[in-house]
């Protein structure tokens, strides 16, 4: 079934990735561009483990592959915080400090971390390939 948000994907050119993504700068030297990971992990104990093209954010990767618990009702505009995700401690340097309005946000989420970030505030790029995110309970 073709759902809202798989359009929506679809219409912005982020549907079925698969396993290579057109980067010209290294399509030149390779002739196809590996495309970085990222390991979702829900509440329960299953893992996805999604290819996300360069710039995407870790939401929108989540919604676009139906990842159970990442909803991203604002689209991705750090306004409602349904992207909560912890960041494995290992990986947190590497996606950056919290925004302003992300640690305002989080700060009302009852089940906040250190590592709590919101995924739509966490773009893409070869340095965060293998990426290892948890969903909080309050998402399952």
């Amino acid at each position: 079934m073709l759902t809202r948000r798989k359009l929506q994907a679809a219409i912005n050119g982020r549907a079925g990735t698969g396993n290579f993504i057109h980067r010209p700068d290294q399509l030149k030297k390779t002739g196809r561009i590996a495309v970085p990971k990222i390991h979702f992990l829900e509440f329960g104990g299953r893992e996805h483990l999604i290819d996300v093209p360069h710039g995407t954010s870790v939401m929108q990767a989540a919604v676009d592959n139906s990842v159970p618990g990442i909803d991203g009702d604002c689209g991705g505009e750090c306004a409602c915080a349904t992207c909560h995700v912890y960041v494995d401690p290992a990986w947190l340097e590497k996606t950056g400090e919290r925004t302003v309005p992300e640690g305002e946000l989080l700060n009302f989420a009852s089940t906040a971390q250190e590592n709590s970030r919101l995924a739509c505030q966490i773009r893409m790029d070869d340095a965060l390939d293998g990426l290892r995110v948890r969903l909080p309970e309050s998402q399952h």
